[in-house]
């Protein structure tokens, strides 16, 4: 890994993965890099796609639990404005997701809150609230709004899986979102590893009723 992401005793193995994606409108055009990963085609409209979101991000139930998260984008992916892990309930067309948005690009939420930095990242811990059951983070992404949009994506074969519990809190990991390639053949990088103890510092205040002895870890971050 590079400098500033270094490893410590809660570090689990840490999973790199690249592919080349380029979307503009309903265009698409991927060159894998890595046979873990598994090309996927751009399905229906942003608008569609949207929709799909509301569900869970105004999920307020009794029966709720907590799934946390940092993701960040490296300082040398000036081509992203935005960086995000997508995830979804198991068998489920359901969507939400771990953002980080530094600046605000014509979004009603604004600029997201840099809470994880070092010389080489800079991003947030994201806390989402929802309701129990089995999920999957399966894509990454990348936004660009240089000329226009443009959205470089990871999409993983074998999800990474969590559980949320009634009451509970799980932490899914640190995604950080690179950018490599020339000029002309721009494409997205992705790490993945834990840092629980800082990420659950910055969460807690947001996670009512758990303590860090209360978290559970993604079975993906676990060692095997």
């Amino acid at each position: 890994m590079n400098e500033g992401y270094s490893q410590s005793s809660d570090m689990a193995t840490v999973i790199q993965l690249s592919l080349r994606s380029r979307i503009n409108m309903n265009r698409l055009r991927l060159m894998p890099l890595l046979p873990a990963l598994l090309i996927a085609g751009c399905a229906g409209s942003p608008f569609a796609e949207s929709l799909r979101f509301d569900r869970l991000q105004s999920f307020n139930g009794p029966d709720a639990g907590y799934a946390f998260a940092s993701i960040a984008k490296s300082k040398d992916a000036s081509l992203f404005s935005s960086v995000e892990m997508l995830i979804r309930p198991k068998n489920s067309d359901d969507l939400s997701s771990f953002g980080y948005q530094p600046k605000a690009y014509l979004t009603s939420e604004g600029a997201s809150k840099t809470t994880v930095k070092s010389e080489v990242i800079e991003g947030t811990v994201v806390v989402r609230k929802l309701p129990p059951g089995d999920y999957e983070v399966f894509e990454a992404r990348g936004v660009s709004n240089i000329g226009g949009t443009f959205i470089y994506k990871l999409t993983f074969n074998q999800p990474m899986t969590f559980t949320v519990n009634p009451g509970k809190a799980t932490y899914v990991g640190r995604f950080i979102v690179g950018q490599g390639g020339s000029f002309r053949s721009r494409h997205a990088t992705l790490a993945i590893g834990s840092e629980l103890e800082a990420d659950f510092e910055v969460a807690k205040d947001r996670l009512p009723g758990v303590t860090s002895e209360d978290v559970q870890r993604s079975t993906s971050l676990r060692s095997p």
